[in-house]
C-alpha cells in the first residue's frame, strides 16, 4: 500500500480498501531478486508472526512453521513447501490445485500436501498456502 501511494497509484489503492475486510491485515512478501523459496517462507512468518505459540523447526529436511506444536507449512529441503492441511479436503486441494499428496516412505500422507516452487510464482499464492496451514494447526489441540 505504501508503495501504491508512493506512486499515486490511488485508484488501486481505493480498489484494495474496498475489497478487503476491516478484519483483514494483508502482508506482502516482495523479493528483489531471487532468493530462493526458504527465503520466501521464512519473510512469510509476517503472515503468522503474531500467533504467540508460533514455533519455527528443521523437520522433513527443511523449515517449518508449528502453531501450538503442530506444523503448518513449511520449506521443504526437496524444494517447494509442505502444507498441512484438514485430511477431509486433501483429495479436493489435490484436484483443483497444483498440489500433491506428500508421501513419506512411498506411502501417500492424507493432511500433507507438497507443492512445488513453480506453482508459487506469486505472493498471494504463498499466502493462500500459507493461510490453510496455519487455519488448519490453529484447528487443532495443542500439543505439550
Amino acid at each position: 500500500e505504501a508503495e501504491l501511494a508512493r506512486k499515486g497509484r490511488t485508484d488501486l489503492l481505493e480498489q484494495v480498501w474496498s475489497t478487503t475486510p476491516v478484519n483483514i491485515r494483508c502482508v506482502y512478501v516482495r523479493q528483489h531478486s531471487p532468493l530462493g523459496l526458504g527465503h520466501a517462507v521464512r519473510c512469510a512468518r509476517d503472515l503468522i508472526g503474531d500467533e504467540p505459540s508460533l514455533t519455527e523447526r528443521k523437520m522433513f529436511g527443511g523449515l517449518a512453521f508449528l502453531i501450538g506444536g503442530n506444523m503448518a507449512v513449511g520449506a521443504s529441503g526437496q524444494g517447494g513447501i509442505l502444507v498441512r492441511v484438514d485430511p477431509e479436503e486433501s483429495a479436493e486441494l489435490v484436484a483443483t490445485t497444483n498440489a500433491s499428496l506428500m508421501e513419506m516412505r512411498g506411502r501417500q500422507m492424507q493432511g500433507w500436501l507438497r507443492v512445488d516452487a513453480d506453482a508459487l510464482g506469486t505472493d498471494d499464492e504463498l499466502a493462500k498456502w500459507v493461510e490453510l496451514g496455519t487455519t488448519y494447526a490453529r484447528s487443532l489441540p495443542t500439543k505439550a
